[in-house]
């Protein structure tokens, strides 16, 4: 029981004051980090973390030291015991204060603090060169600090598994130019300085001074094994120069790709016993979108989760960034490190604010974890060992970062979003919110507006990416305001046109650019994100809302239409694009069902290059039974009951629920005529895990001819 003592009794009505006097039991080191110690010596936590030389104890038990019974015997005893890590050395300086410190340790008092009285007077003595050295002995010399890891065999060894220098840098070359604008999870100048620092490193260094290497460039391979895997997935399959990698007749780019993402993972899953570097946060984060672009978008949740709590362990959400240069001054190194980390805790807020908007999970991140100091948005500099980080001008080049500051910008409207939708009767707030998304997208820079952009640095070598760029920020704002009215678009009508406006934006730009990009583009997990959301959410308010917005029905039956193209055509590249083009197809009977008997208007912004891109679109059955009167007469009931429908979540329940788009059985409904089936197989039937109340059986419970099922 932790022992307390009372204060002396007080006049008047002052109140006792109770102090917990407990022991510590725990090593000064373990004690600092608040973790639980097996008072060994060393104890395992130091052990781990290397730090055998720092391990002392406060208080020496006599159950920990048998036989012991005065001082002496204990100093001798830890000289032994706690080995200096700097090696042997036949100065008496060190000799002397390494005795101090031991008998300062053995009489109770921990030396490790500057402050304390015993602190103090050890700065005294090293400012006074006139006090005589206490002991002129030299200590014996140290014995060899192990690896935490044990041997080293397996570094080598994952290290031979590495493609050859000129297919690394192919690799390399294909990932900064097709992968990392994306999602700016690497600095270009930052990676190729840490690469030419690897590359001087001799065979020897590797395998005997492995733990003296710094943990960056410790983790080094294990990056670039994400980098190689990346860059593999968005490789030109008629391109051979990575052929030779396949060791197998029947094995792709993407088996390689995906060992090497293993190899990297395993490799700083074992580094990581020791410290967790900024190199490894990076390294988690590569493969956090390996995983995502493989179509584990579930794997890539957890592993988001996984990097943002080795982000927090590192205090990167405090922005807590120490300088371990001995320089009074920081070096140009370490503020170019400070920016690096400070993009790093942005992409990963940015990512968490996204992911868990779309898939419907909760945040792992606040508000204020977005608040730490942002990154300066500098010019590309190759020499950064003479310049500081600075800002650019206005007439600058972009940079990767502007657009990430944009993002960071809307995963924080994001984030606001998520408040709002566990709050009911906050019409007035998503109004406000609404107004503040519309005016923040009208004063984004000229190069990246939604209409009518600035396209002076789209020619530009340094800024290939921004046309690419621009579309994404395009599509991740309509998203924000698709996600920010969907909850109530059955409940009102404000926000259901609101919504509207926001799917057909995204599905008029997916029409738009879609023949423009190589189909290798389309590994990302972005683009189907986007449309599969925006189209599923159009073709439900036009399918239970037929008479709204009669301008713009065409053109959604159009995109839908084209979205079911691409996602057929692109299935071969992305895991879950037929999936989703099936539950697209059953929305597309429904839709077509609904609007028979309504006028058709075309739309004003459709072309003839639109006409023809969804030429070839999946078109489904026409039906020669006259059932829109059924609909017509059951309006005004389903508004009645729709305002308690739950909105789709599509990509939550494709990846949750194991939705997807069933082909209808004519056993199941005999009564139906062969004229009006017109095939065997008709797909409009959603299948999967949820609920009776859910959104989907409320699909399921309309025939796609007309009359409600009784």
């Amino acid at each position: 029981m932790p022992t307390t003592r009372k204060t002396a009794p007080a006049s008047g009505n002052q109140r006792v004051v109770r102090r917990r006097m407990r022991a510590v039991t725990s090593c000064t080191d373990c004690h600092r980090r608040k973790q639980k110690c097996d008072r060994e010596t060393p104890c395992s936590n130091c052990t781990v973390r290397g730090n055998q030389a720092k391990c002392h104890y406060e208080f020496f038990p006599p159950e920990k030291y048998p036989g012991i019974h005065n001082r002496e015997q204990i100093i001798k005893l830890n000289a032994t015991s706690f080995p200096s890590p700097d090696g042997a050395t036949n100065s008496e300086s060190h000799g002397s204060s390494k005795d101090s410190a031991l008998k300062v340790q053995a009489l109770g008092f921990s030396d490790g603090n500057p402050t304390t009285s015993i602190g103090l007077y050890n700065k005294a003595l090293e400012v006074d060169g006139s006090f005589p050295a206490e002991s002129n002995t030299t200590p014996a010399s140290p014995p060899h600090t192990p690896s935490p890891w044990g041997s080293t065999a397996w570094y080598r060894a994952s290290l031979r598994t590495l493609p050859p220098s000129a297919i690394i840098d192919n690799l390399a070359a294909n990932f900064f130019n097709n992968v990392n604008w994306q999602y700016n999870p690497l600095d270009m100048v930052t990676f190729m300085e840490d690469k030419a620092r690897w590359d001087r490193l001799t065979y020897a260094d590797v395998s005997n001074n492995l733990l003296a290497l710094p943990p960056d460039t410790r983790f080094f391979p294990a990056l670039l094994f994400q980098v190689l895997a990346l860059s593999l997935l968005y490789w030109d399959v008629s391109d051979s120069r990575c052929d030779s990698l396949k060791y197998k007749s029947d094995m792709t780019l993407e088996d390689v790709a995906r060992e090497y993402s293993e190899a990297g993972l395993e490799m700083a899953s074992i580094l990581s016993r020791d410290e967790l570097p900024r190199a490894g946060i990076q390294v988690n984060f590569l493969r956090t979108i390996f995983l995502k672009t493989l179509g584990k978008v579930q794997e890539s949740w957890d592993s988001l989760g996984e990097t943002i709590n080795g982000a927090r362990r590192l205090q990167w959400h405090l922005d807590v960034l120490v300088d371990d240069s001995p320089q009074p001054v920081p070096s140009m190194q370490y503020l170019w490190d400070c920016e690096t980390r400070r993009k790093t805790w942005l992409n990963l807020c940015c990512w968490d604010a996204h992911m868990s908007i779309m898939l419907g999970r909760p945040l792992r991140v606040t508000l204020r974890d977005m608040e730490t100091t942002p990154p300066i948005d500098a010019p590309v500099t190759q020499d950064r060992t003479r310049v500081a980080p600075y800002p650019r001008q206005e007439f600058d080049l972009p940079t990767l970062l502007t657009v990430q500051i944009v993002y960071h910008s809307v995963a924080r409207f994001l984030i606001r979003v998520s408040l709002i939708q566990s709050k009911p009767g906050m019409n007035d707030e998503i109004q406000s919110l609404h107004e503040e998304i519309m005016d923040f997208s009208e004063h984004l820079p000229p190069y990246l507006w939604l209409e009518n952009p600035d396209r002076r640095f789209d020619a530009h070598p340094d800024c290939f990416w921004l046309p690419d760029a621009r579309e994404a920020v395009e599509a991740t704002i309509w998203f924000t305001i698709l996600a920010l009215h969907r909850p109530h678009i059955f409940r009102n009508s404000k926000n259901r046109s609101h919504a509207l406006r926001a799917g057909l934006c995204t599905l008029r730009a997916e029409r738009k650019n879609f023949n423009d990009r190589p189909l290798r583009k389309y590994r990302s997990f972005a683009y189907l994100f986007a449309t599969f959301d925006a189209a599923v959410t159009v073709a439900s308010i036009y399918t239970l809302y037929p008479k709204d917005n009669p301008r713009s029905r065409e053109e959604a039956i159009q995109g839908v239409d084209t979205v079911i193209d691409h996602f057929e055509r692109v299935k071969s590249l992305n895991p879950l694009a037929e999936t989703a083009a099936n539950v697209l197809k059953a929305l597309q009977v429904r839709i077509r069902r609904a609007a028979r008997g309504y006028p058709m208007s075309t739309p004003a912004s459709s072309t003839p290059s639109n006409a023809e891109s969804s030429s070839n679109a999946w078109t489904p059955p026409v039906y020669n039974v006259s059932g829109s009167q059924a609909y017509q007469e059951t309006d005004t009931c389903m508004d009645e009951s729709l305002a308690d429908l739950p909105p789709p979540l599509p990509l939550h329940d494709l990846l949750y629920n194991s939705l997807s788009g069933a082909s209808f059985d004519k056993d199941l409904f005999p009564e139906v005529s062969d004229r009006e089936r017109q095939d065997s197989i008709l797909d409009w039937q959603f299948q999967g895990q949820f609920d009776n109340d859910a959104f989907w059986a409320f699909m399921n419970q309309m025939e796609p001819w007309g009359a409600p099922m009784s």
